[in-house]
């Protein structure tokens, strides 16, 4: 595993450690920390997404190329991102070219397995 996944998992592991979770959502934080501290996550990505939430109410969504489905800006984590929130600030700048202060508290966790490309 490289010293970037390794920096990145820790990170956010002290994270998830750092805030609780919405009490709705504690048995999933708990496996997310689990299988972080396990160590097994080669394989892993880790992904961050940006809520954008307008001081009148109004909530921005992007349009997923490979899904066709609505949801939150966000994408995978890479080496110069220092934690989460570095990633959600990135992909915010890249897909909506919009700068925003990024809270570092996690509003969700997931666990999901899937298939994901990656840029080459």
């Amino acid at each position: 595993m490289s010293k970037f996944h390794r920096d990145q998992w820790d990170s956010t592991a002290a994270l998830l450690v750092d805030h609780s979770a919405p009490e709705c959502r504690e048995a999933v934080w708990t496996q997310a920390l689990a299988f972080i501290n396990a160590g097994h996550h080669d394989d892993a990505h880790l992904v961050a997404s940006v809520l954008v939430v307008e001081s009148d109410g109004r909530v921005l969504f992007a349009r997923h190329r490979r899904y066709g489905q609505w949801g939150p800006i966000g994408g995978h984590s890479e080496s110069g991102d220092a934690s989460l929130s570095t990633s959600a600030a990135r992909e915010l700048l890249e897909e909506a070219v919009l700068v925003a202060r990024v809270h570092p508290a996690p509003i969700d966790v997931r666990l999901s397995s899937c298939r994901c490309r990656t840029a080459t």
